[in-house]
């Protein structure tokens, strides 16, 4: 903690020091009460004067009268305190110290004895008493500190009454002269402290101006409130074709080799890609070889009708084996055919990579690659969950591509799903569609991403600025 002694360490100093309490006057015990100045000390009023006019800000005026004062009036500790708005006194400069501790105890005194001090009668003029008539005598350390006698000095106004003071600390008893050149002193440091800060007066009304604004201000922002706009959200988006045309795999097998690549142009008729038909041959093979011995037995068995008309029977089994057999055959032919796969329209390749495919088994029906005429595109939109709107078909849709975020794409929503789909990433979305609603941009091209602008119904700007908000609050609360 920090003692009285601390503060008055500096006071004590020596003589050369700006508290060594040389001055004006020849010591504290002079017995002339003449308030006339020498040459000197007229010289060192005019200067301070001077000085006090060229200080710019109130704390720096503080501490000049804090650490000057002492040219004309030879005090040991000086404080100067500044009444707050509530009526209460804080504690502004302290001689000697460029920063103050307002948790210190000396602090906490100073201020206690500027709130007995504005009770009394003496708070509004220049007055010499002892600390000891505005402190409690339960207070820890009052009797601790050695400067017990004080010069008050009030800088006043008639607007305001008394807005701040110095407080002139020292171990002997004040003489009266120092009081008339204190009033002198207060007079000038009261005019320069007026002059840097604004009346109170003035701070009244500019409180009353501004608490008038304030509720103006917050009665035009709840009207705001209730304004109409559109609700929108942002959701990200991306070039799609519009009708591609599916190539599945025609039958099942594995994928062997892949003749196109991704995003290559292809026309009608163009091979894709091709399956491995080792297994589709040797069955084609088989089925032939039984078709062949099918034929053969039913010729033998039709010859011996003639010798063994008892065998005839046989010829209607036979005959349903031979066709069979050339039924086996034709679909064996007929996956065979189906090895190489091409493409029955011209477009662009889409699918995700090679080595995804290749040596792959597909299943009857599982798609493989993509056609895409890069002429009839749309825009993919996914609007999460969280900022969903109501989507109806029709509504306006801006879209900002990130090749080219400053040139707006209108477009018009066209579909948009009932239900959330889980997209990569484990997020939930509306899958929806939209289409140009202008003349196509040469530099659109499917596979382009950024940012789509939904434009939904008309709602309140409360509704719009707070929906998320009320949305978390109720999910929060439950209710």
């Amino acid at each position: 903690m920090v003692s009285w002694m601390d503060y008055s360490r500096n006071t004590l100093a020596g003589p050369g020091t700006l508290d060594s309490g040389s001055g004006p006057f020849p010591d504290d015990s002079a017995n002339d009460s003449s308030v006339s100045l020498d040459k000197d000390s007229l010289y060192g009023l005019l200067n301070l004067e001077f000085e006090v006019r060229e200080v710019e800000s109130v704390p720096e005026l503080a501490y000049l009268i804090a650490n000057e004062t002492r040219r004309l009036i030879p005090f040991r500790q000086a404080v100067v305190v500044r009444r707050k708005s509530n009526g209460k006194f804080c504690v502004e400069a302290i001689s000697s110290l460029a920063v103050v501790d307002r948790t210190s105890p000396f602090v906490c005194l100073i201020e206690s004895i500027m709130t007995r001090l504005s009770r009394s009668d003496s708070y509004t003029e220049t007055d010499l008493f002892p600390i000891s008539h505005y402190t409690d005598d339960d207070l820890g350390g009052v009797v601790e500190y050695p400067f017990q006698e004080a010069l008050w000095l009030p800088f006043k106004n008639t607007a305001a009454g008394v807005f701040a003071g110095v407080l002139l600390l020292q171990e002997q008893r004040w003489e009266e002269r120092y009081k008339l050149i204190g009033e002198r002193l207060a007079g000038t440091y009261q005019h320069a402290w007026s002059a840097l800060q604004p009346s109170v007066s003035g701070a009244v009304r500019r409180k009353f101006l501004s608490r008038k604004t304030a509720l103006l201000f917050g009665a035009l922002i709840l009207a705001a409130m209730f304004l109409p706009v559109t609700m929108t959200t942002l959701a990200p988006v991306e070039i799609v074709a519009s009708k591609p045309l599916v190539v599945a795999a025609p039958l099942q097998a594995v994928i062997e080799k892949i003749l196109v690549e991704p995003n290559q142009q292809v026309n009608e008729g163009d091979l894709l890609f091709r399956f491995n038909d080792t297994d589709l041959r040797n069955r084609f093979r088989i089925a032939s070889q039984d078709v062949q011995v099918a034929s053969v037995k039913l010729r033998k068995a039709k010859q011996s009708v003639f010798s063994s008309p008892e065998q005839s029977h046989e010829l209607s089994i036979l005959k349903a084996e031979l066709i069979r057999s050339r039924l086996a055959l034709d679909y064996a032919k007929e996956q065979l055919d189906r090895v190489e796969v091409k493409a029955t329209q011209s477009g662009i390749v889409q699918y995700s990579d090679r080595n995804d495919w290749v040596g792959k088994p597909v299943s009857i029906g599982e798609q493989v690659i993509r056609i895409a005429d890069p002429q009839a595109i749309e825009f993919g939109v996914d609007v999460p969950v969280k900022d969903s709107i109501v989507l109806q078909s029709g509504a306006r849709v801006r879209v900002y591509l990130d090749a080219d975020p400053v040139t707006p794409i209108e477009a018009t929503l066209t579909n948009a799903s009932y239900h959330a789909s889980e997209l990569p990433g484990q997020q939930l979305a509306y899958r929806s569609r939209a289409a140009l609603s202008q003349e196509k941009p040469e530099s659109l091209r499917i596979g382009l991403r950024g940012t789509a602008k939904i434009y939904g119904e008309q709602v309140s700007l409360f509704f719009y600025l707070f929906r998320r908000p009320l949305s978390a609050a109720r999910q929060f609360l439950g209710a």
